[in-house]
């Protein structure tokens, strides 16, 4: 059986950064993103487009079921609400008062990221600390 390695701060940021990079690459309001790259009306690179643009719908196929899986509706709900409570607690003791209002667009890139990180983390802290594995179950129907 293979050994389970601890879980760190450092890989938890790994996540986090994944979810971050892959978020804003995705579409962020500097106008480099793939969203703006696919909507400019240059023409070009159509092909490229399109395959970049399967990529992402592939990663996103592929990591969304395992947050879902990992920490479910309920986590990905808190998630989002202790995000947004602590960036108003950040706000109301005026952290955020000189933050551009350009600014706020990337956290909520960052509170996805978030649900991205905890979602994939906590599977393995479910098996690291409970020896839960999470496993979807797909059976067929018997009619």
């Amino acid at each position: 059986m293979a050994k389970i390695r601890p879980f760190t701060w450092k890989r938890f940021m790994s996540r986090w950064l994944f979810g971050f990079f892959l978020i804003a690459s995705t579409y962020n309001p500097s106008g480099y993103s793939y969203f703006h790259w696919l909507t400019s009306n240059d023409g070009s690179f159509l092909s490229l487009k399109i395959a970049v643009g399967l990529v992402f719908v592939w990663i996103y196929v592929a990591l969304w079921p395992m947050v879902y899986t990992g920490i479910g509706p309920v986590g990905i709900f808190n998630t989002i609400a202790w995000s947004t409570a602590f960036s108003l607690v950040l706000w109301d003791y005026g952290l955020l008062d000189y933050v551009s209002p350009s600014f706020y667009p990337y956290g909520v890139i960052a509170t996805i990221a978030t649900v991205i990180a905890i979602g994939l983390a906590f599977s393995h802290l479910q098996l690291q600390f409970w020896a839960v594995k999470n496993v979807r179950k797909v059976a067929p129907k018997r009619y």
